[in-house]
């Protein structure tokens, strides 16, 4: 049974990361402890994959960060900044358990 839930719908978190890149694990990590408790997983690509990235995620400088589309950040960033960003996201119609892929 295939899923109606659409790309434009999952990509409400963007991970970009590479290969060997100690930054890339670390900013995985915090943004997974972010969203545990809203039950999301975010969409992550690896540039170093061959799959193929849609062209607004294709960055050169990794690990990036994007929330609806928009890039959030570049590197590292403090988890709390993280959390009241999604808070402000679930307060414009981001339903808790909307189901994200992984890539």
């Amino acid at each position: 049974m295939e899923s109606s839930i659409t790309f434009a719908q999952t990509n409400r978190i963007v991970v970009v990361t590479r290969n060997n890149c100690n930054s890339c694990e670390l900013v995985v990590g915090e943004v997974l402890l972010a969203l545990r408790s809203y039950e999301l997983a975010p969409v992550i690509f690896n540039l170093d994959r061959r799959l193929p990235v849609p062209v607004r995620y294709q960055t050169v400088i990794t690990p990036a960060v994007f929330i609806d589309r928009r890039l959030w950040s570049y590197g590292r960033f403090e988890v709390p900044r993280l959390e009241r960003e999604l808070q402000l996201l679930f307060q414009h119609g981001l339903k808790k358990k909307e189901i994200l892929k992984y890539f």
